[in-house]
């Protein structure tokens, strides 16, 4: 089948459908045994109908929600021709739907492409985070130097208190007078 959009579809589907015993006698006068009733019948109502409804949408649409939409379609349009040739159809079923190869190659190199501006846009997030991180390090390191260089102006002897604080502890150390140098 062709979809919508002109991709190639192959679709495995399922007919349960039964004769009800009113009929038997024409269904067989007219079509013969069941062999004869799925031969001319069964399957090419079933290959028309699911060709014309797979028509109206597009390839993706038969992997997407869309798939059970597409399902009762073709399950309430094959309902009714068979009622014309007393079969009643209680359910078709979907089991399989693929693409041609290059199809679904193209259909996984979108994905992967997908994927990877999820993964840069993902890492451009985590730089600017980054950077944000740095700038507000940044800042604070120079407003601590301010208010360093605003104590030191204020009040020179917090030097010697960083000083004193940044030596080695095993460090001995006195005070001694102004005038000497240790």
């Amino acid at each position: 089948s062709r979809s919508k959009d002109g991709q190639i579809v192959f679709v495995d589907a399922t007919v349960l459908y039964h004769i009800g015993k009113d009929d038997a006698s024409a269904v067989y006068q007219t079509l013969g045994r069941e062999n004869d009733v799925i031969d001319k019948v069964i399957r090419p109502k079933t290959r028309e109908t699911v060709r014309e409804v797979v028509g109206r949408f597009n390839a993706l649409d038969l992997v997407s929600e869309k798939r059970s939409e597409i399902a009762d379609q073709i399950n309430a349009e094959l309902g009714a021709g068979f009622t014309k040739d007393f079969v009643t159809l209680e359910d078709l079923v979907i089991r399989n739907v693929t693409f041609t190869e290059e199809f679904t190659d193209a259909i996984e190199q979108k994905e992967i492409a997908r994927q990877n501006v999820i993964t840069a846009e993902y890492r451009k997030q985590e730089a600017e985070q980054l950077k944000e991180k740095k700038i507000i390090e940044a800042e604070a390191d120079a407003q601590s130097i301010r208010l360093k260089g605003d104590a030191l102006r204020s009040n020179p002897e917090v030097i010697q208190l960083e000083f004193v604080q940044k030596m080695a502890d095993d460090i001995k150390w006195g005070v001694l007078p102004d005038n000497i140098v240790p």
